[in-house]
Order: C-alpha cells, then sequence, then structure tokens
C-alpha cells in the first residue's frame, strides 16, 4: 500500500502525491477538477486509480485547480503548474495532462525552461491518442 499525502500548493490548488523522488511525474487534472470541489477524499481515490497506469518506480504528484480563481485562462493555469514545478519539485518534473490538462501542459509556459532562482524545469509532455 502506497501512502497518499494530500494538501494544496500556493496556498490554493489541490494536491494528491505518492513518494517523494525526484523528478516526479506530474500529473494535471482533467476538467471535472473545476466541476467538483477539490476535497482530499475524491484526490485521494484519483490518485489511486493513476497509480495502477503509471510505473511502480516514479513517484507522481496529481493537481486539481485554484477553487476559487479570479479568472481562469489556460494560460494562468500553465503559470500556477510551473510555479508548483519550480516552487515545491525542485525544479523538475515529467508533465502530462488529462484531457483538458493536456491542453494545459502543452502550453508554452511549460515547455520554456525556468531561470529564475537559478532553478531549471525539464519537462517531458506526454499524450496518447485513442487509437482508430
Amino acid at each position: 500500500m502506497h501512502i497518499i499525502e494530500t494538501g494544496t500548493f500556493l496556498g490554493r490548488v489541490p494536491f494528491a502525491r505518492i513518494g517523494n523522488g525526484r523528478n516526479p511525474i506530474l500529473v494535471i487534472n482533467g476538467g471535472q477538477g473545476f466541476m467538483m470541489a477539490p476535497d482530499r477524499e475524491r484526490m485521494s481515490k484519483d490518485v489511486r486509480r493513476l497509480k495502477r497506469l503509471l510505473p511502480n518506480e516514479r513517484s507522481f504528484v496529481l493537481v486539481g485547480y485554484d477553487p476559487c480563481p479570479v479568472t481562469v485562462t489556460v494560460e494562468g493555469l500553465a503559470d500556477d503548474v510551473a510555479d508548483i514545478i519550480d516552487r515545491h519539485l525542485g525544479g523538475r518534473a515529467d508533465v502530462m495532462g488529462i484531457s483538458y490538462g493536456g491542453v494545459v501542459a502543452s502550453t508554452p509556459r511549460l515547455l520554456v525552461p525556468s531561470n529564475d532562482r537559478g532553478s531549471r524545469r525539464e519537462i517531458t509532455l506526454n499524450l496518447s491518442l485513442p487509437e482508430r
């Protein structure tokens, strides 16, 4: 059984995490993250489901969305994710998104490394398309 840590990044963005390894997989939740209240139980349930799909040897973090945003834009959401990587994940993460989270993950803000505070953000974007 894996220990699930829940909380908020930046004082407002909910997360659930399994493991504390360097260079985690950061998973941006889909649009349902806007529709459902970000509670620990739901985030924990989602992260348990994801654990079955992701590599066993990697730690990962599922992030949701600010429950009380002033405005919502893809760029603003990407800024939050970039700040989370820089401030809370040591400047490194492999990023993937579920559904709408994939749109956020593919924004230029997340594809350009950060040079703030001497850190460097290394991101690998993983998108999968259904087979036809």
